[in-house]
């Protein structure tokens, strides 16, 4: 009677999924460790496990080698995150002129600070790639709260 299948890191025993582990896996991870204990417990057979599962057989095939190399670790999923992210361009004087402006005057706004770099400093960007520094270097500043109503009803209690 076969216990379980090798693989590089051990055997993998069915009814795995049922024993309590030390190691937490995320949600996805937990359904593809049962895609390997039906698979181990059917005589490795991975067609039936994909129809059992509804899932394509390049799928488990993808995270089966991942088991096999990695074991628990390989059934987790993988960052989609690009390597290369695109970096800005905007020039560093931009940038500094920005700063500048918009902590000297926060109550300006991109558009108001656009028109100011073309005409002051001669550079030409745009309100959108002002919004993006401004953002980028958090030049965001809370605006002084006025009380509301008229101060003489308000010291009155009326």
């Amino acid at each position: 009677m076969k216990t379980g299948s090798q693989t590089r890191i051990g055997t993998v025993v069915p009814k795995l999924g049922s024993i309590k582990t030390t190691v937490s896996l995320s949600k996805e991870a937990k359904v593809r460790l049962k895609w390997m204990d039906f698979y181990s417990a059917h005589d490795s057979n991975a067609r039936l496990t994909c129809r059992h599962f509804g899932i394509a057989h390049r799928t488990f095939y993808r995270y089966y080698n991942r088991f096999k190399l990695y074991g628990l670790a390989g059934l987790e999923s993988k960052s989609h995150k690009p390597f290369q992210v695109r970096q800005p361009t905007t020039p560093t004087p931009v940038i500094d002129a920005v700063k500048q402006l918009r902590r000297a005057n926060p109550e300006f706004s991109k558009y108001k600070l656009e028109v100011i770099l073309k005409r002051d400093y001669g550079y030409k960007v745009s309100a959108s790639t002002i919004g993006r520094i401004i953002s980028r270097h958090q030049l965001f500043f809370k605006p002084t709260v006025k009380p509301k109503g008229h101060p003489h009803r308000l010291a009155q209690g009326l």
